[in-house]
């Protein structure tokens, strides 16, 4: 592997204490590497417990569910995006390199769409915190982290 390999790097962050070890350590990365940094927030809908905020879908006919959820934006009052504008601001206050950064909303299940948004961006690397989930609630949910090392088609880091 040469030592160039890393320049595009992609950090899952969503403002707890693992994902801001996962965000300063991809951060020395890409600055030792002079990589560009994409600092990606999944919006998960299906946590959301505003139910007005969005419509629901009912999918109907032939082939596989799609996976992406589709929100239907009821105001400009939506829960989501202004999560996800604190996260990110959050992010932006944590980077202190002048490094190449960019900053994704992701809509729909973190692992997932963290796997196919580094396979269609031709991310090199993505670095993921690890969470402190309960031995029963890994073995019943897993973990984002878990999910994102087994899938994904490129190395990942697991900040601990």
């Amino acid at each position: 592997m040469s030592s160039d390999y890393f320049k595009n790097i992609l950090v899952a962050f969503d403002g707890s204490s693992d994902s801001v070890q996962a965000l300063t350590l991809a951060e020395n990365i890409a600055k030792d590497k002079n990589a560009s940094l994409t600092v990606a927030y999944v919006y998960d809908q299906s946590r959301d417990k505003d139910e007005e905020s969005y419509s629901t879908h009912t999918y109907v006919g032939p082939g596989p569910v799609p996976t992406r959820p589709m929100p239907t934006p009821r105001n400009s009052n939506n829960p989501g995006k202004k999560k996800a504008e604190r996260v990110l601001s959050s992010a932006r206050s944590t980077i202190t390199s002048n490094i190449d950064v960019t900053y994704e909303t992701l809509l729909g299940k973190p692992a997932y769409e963290l796997k196919v948004y580094a396979r269609d961006n031709n991310i090199d690397l993505i670095v993921i915190g690890s969470r402190g989930l309960s031995r029963i609630k890994r073995f019943v949910m897993g973990s984002v982290s878990k999910r994102v090392t087994e899938q994904a088609e490129c190395p990942v880091l697991v900040a601990k």
